[in-house]
């Protein structure tokens, strides 16, 4: 084998090797998007009849909502440089990058759920619009600015902070923003009450 046939070779097998990674990203990426139909499952089975049907519009709503927001301005605060606080990165619509797009495309989904955890925790507490201004505050600055500390190359990634795939801080994120929402919102109505 010659010097330029294994070149060669070497260049195809970092081609495939790329190929396969963007492939897998957008089958991981899917597979966390349809994650919401399960969550709004869930929340069907835990939701009295009448609020059916508020709840399948909330997380579809918020879904799209979320892909709106985040591709306008979240995904630049999602990644800092050098150790920031809050991302600065430049989002050129114009002159993207197919890699960029695809770390948008995955970045998109996990905060679509981190979004959907808060949905489960605020159902029949509040009023569909409510949650929508919710949902674009998570998806344009909450989200982001945790997303930016923790896989954007933020301050804690900096000090050796490691996460399996956005599992750890996407749960604190959810489970504590539902957390301060149901101790503002209080139990939901009728719940605790025996006559209804």
């Amino acid at each position: 084998m010659n010097c330029n046939t294994f070149i060669h070779y070497i260049n195809e097998r970092k081609l495939v090797e790329n190929a396969l990674f963007e492939y897998w990203i957008i089958v991981a990426s899917i597979y966390i998007i349809l994650m919401s139909l399960g969550f709004f499952m869930v929340e069907i089975g835990l939701v009295r009849k009448r609020n059916q049907m508020n709840i399948i519009s909330k997380n579809f709503l918020s879904l799209f909502i979320t892909a709106l927001v985040f591709f306008l301005w979240g995904y630049t605060f999602s990644t800092a440089a050098d150790g920031g606080i809050i991302g600065t990165y430049v989002f050129s619509y114009i002159d993207t990058s197919p890699q960029e797009y695809l770390d948008w495309f995955y970045k998109f989904s996990v905060s679509s759920i981190s979004a959907s955890i808060v949905s489960g925790c605020l159902a029949e507490r509040m009023h569909v619009s409510t949650y929508m201004m919710f949902t674009l505050v998570m998806s344009g600055a909450i989200y982001p600015i945790a997303c930016s500390w923790c896989l954007g190359g933020g301050w804690l990634k900096q000090i050796g902070f490691v996460d399996a795939a956005g599992a750890g801080y996407i749960h604190m994120i959810g489970g504590l923003s539902g957390l301060v929402g149901t101790t503002i919102l209080g139990p939901r109505y009728g719940i605790f009450d025996t006559s209804s």
